[in-house]
């Protein structure tokens, strides 16, 4: 099939997912680390698209903000009618489309590559793509075809049918002119209240038009309307990324409980040490393909360079970054050998060099990542994972090894800082920062993610890094973190607070912190939804940033 532009539907908020959609449209919710839209966007590209064209309509300006992330090619048109049905949606972007071959799909799909083999080897002129196995359909968009295979009807009231529509269809540049013509009079003839994409169908038919309806194979595409179906798809996908069951790294027990559990991962607690980890969780290849493919796009939204810079110019990152030179400083020296183990954009890295003006170095599996601190930071940073570094490097020691929100990434950390004492200076030192499990900073849905395999407490830091063999000299807890300075032991006194050593459960205690942060956040998202249904969609925006503000200063909340 030849290249076309490609229409996004997701103008609609998708009411039936509740207060998931309180303050942004369907197409924003993840899926698998990805939003729907972002999924939605990959399919088109893999089928053909060559131009993009996204309807937004609810909270259309965060879907603008995404899709300026997603590259060059993508235009956003706004639906304000986007309470009614989707056929104005395709007459908005219908507006902007001249002499173009088109495409048109849902955003509340996921497709598969069966789908996408369909649509590029199709050669008709008006095609509609559907699924001819599997037909136990319910509430599913049904055709019926002629002996042609054209076709004959479309609803999902159909009794007697033929295939399963995928949501997807595609119409040359020479009928575009006529698909215009029908999308005005289906919304005539259905009112724009009921008219939806399918009844253009009939008006195209009724026109003197074939529309060839392509089998695209088995209907295993998901369709996303509900919370239920949310789940299902963020399970469904967790199973293709291969994963596996793990016991306890800290005490090498297999006798867990599930602490916290969604659609997308399970967190548990080991009965006998507390150490909290995701189990099951990504293979080690799986996540060595993430980290270096997908992270800062599904994590940050970030795909280019530009886009990079930009987010660390906005948020001032390097100025963020005096606090944590400010721990480390007493500890450092003009003649310090740094490396720093996971070194991102290389921030922190290049606060060290500027104020210590000491020799520095990094680690970084993100190809994008290292372009960053490579080229913005003049940092000498290899892109290569910490096993490659390992095998690759000579028997040089470093007087000061970094590991900043790093350790909570590795499969096995307690094989990884063993390893790093053979890096360590006989009188270096490793600093450490992880979030901290008995302070977490952001709703539980947020705080626990599929890339932060452990969850430590300052009990089970203090305890991994001593049976490997380290003490630590130097602690504190921040709103988003703990961090550390640890040496090799010898026999130096160990900095952790006195309550670490206290007698009590650690396991209520974690338990009990988690139970008021989903206490907390529920009542604040009842109160949201509340107000997003009493208020106008801008007041309810400025009212919305004001009262997290508020919840700021009086910490009740902490980012």
């Amino acid at each position: 099939m030849k290249n076309f532009t490609a229409i996004i539907l997701a103008a609609g908020r998708g009411r039936r997912m509740g207060e998931l959609t309180a303050d942004k449209p369907k197409s924003l919710l993840r899926v698998a680390e990805k939003s729907l839209l972002e999924h939605t966007v990959d399919f088109v590209r893999r089928a053909g698209a060559t131009q993009i064209i996204i309807v937004a309509g609810f909270y259309a300006e965060k879907v603008k903000d995404l899709a300026s992330r997603l590259g060059s090619d993508i235009k956003v048109v706004v639906n304000d009618d986007y309470k009614k049905q989707n056929l104005l949606s395709v007459a908005k972007a219908l507006e902007v489309v001249n002499g173009q071959n088109i495409f048109v799909c849902n955003v509340d799909y996921i497709k598969t590559t069966n789908v996408i083999e369909a649509i590029k080897s199709n050669k008709n002129a008006i095609a509609a793509f559907a699924s001819f196995d599997n037909l136990a359909a319910t509430d599913e968009m049904k055709i019926k075809v002629n002996d042609h295979g054209d076709l004959v009807d479309i609803s999902k009231k159909l009794t007697e049918y033929d295939a399963i529509y995928s949501g997807d269809f595609y119409l040359a540049a020479e009928y575009l002119e006529d698909w215009k013509e029908a999308v005005s009079r289906a919304i005539k003839n259905y009112g724009p209240e009921t008219a939806v994409t399918e009844h253009a169908f009939i008006e195209l038919r009724d026109m003197g038009h074939d529309i060839a309806v392509v089998n695209v194979g088995p209907a295993n595409w998901l369709e996303i309307d509900t919370p239920e179906e949310l789940a299902k798809a963020n399970d469904t996908l967790s199973k293709v990324r291969s994963l596996e069951k793990v016991i306890c790294n800290l005490c090498g027990q297999n006798n867990d409980e599930v602490i916290y559990k969604n659609s997308e991962l399970t967190v548990v607690m080991c009965q006998h040490c507390t150490l909290a980890y995701l189990n099951p969780r990504l293979s080690d290849k799986s996540y060595i393909d993430y980290y270096q493919n997908e992270y800062q796009k599904t994590r940050h939204d970030i795909f280019d360079y530009d886009q990079a810079i930009k987010r660390l110019e906005d948020r001032k990152s390097y100025a963020s970054k005096k606090e944590q030179v400010d721990f480390m400083r007493e500890f450092l020296s003009t003649n310090s050998q740094v490396l720093e183990v996971g070194a991102g954009w290389g921030t922190l890295l290049k606060r060290v060099a500027d104020e210590i003006k000491c020799q520095v170095s990094g680690i970084e599996v993100s190809q994008q990542a290292v372009e960053v601190a490579r080229t913005y930071y003049n940092l000498e940073v290899k892109q290569e994972s910490f096993e490659d570094y390992l095998a690759s490097s000579t028997d040089k020691k470093y007087d000061f090894i970094i590991m900043h929100h790093v350790l909570e990434h590795f499969a096995d950390p307690q094989d990884i800082l063993t390893k790093l004492e053979n890096l360590i200076a006989d009188n270096g030192f490793l600093y450490i920062a992880v979030p901290n499990i008995i302070s977490p900073d952001e709703p539980l849905e947020r705080y626990f993610r599929l890339v932060h395999t452990y969850y430590f407490s300052p009990k089970t830091i203090y305890e991994l890094l001593a049976k490997v063999g380290y003490k630590i000299i130097k602690f504190e807890t921040r709103p988003q973190e703990m961090r550390l300075i640890a040496v090799k032991d010898n026999h130096q006194t160990v900095a952790l607070p006195d309550y670490v050593f206290t007698v009590g459960s650690e396991r209520e205690k974690i338990l009990a912190v988690l139970e008021r942060q989903q206490m907390k956040y529920d009542l604040l998202r009842k109160m949201k939804k509340t107000a997003s249904r009493l208020l106008p969609e801008k007041h309810f925006e400025i009212l919305r940033r004001q009262v997290i503000n508020i919840l700021k200063k009086f910490g009740i909340i902490k980012i």
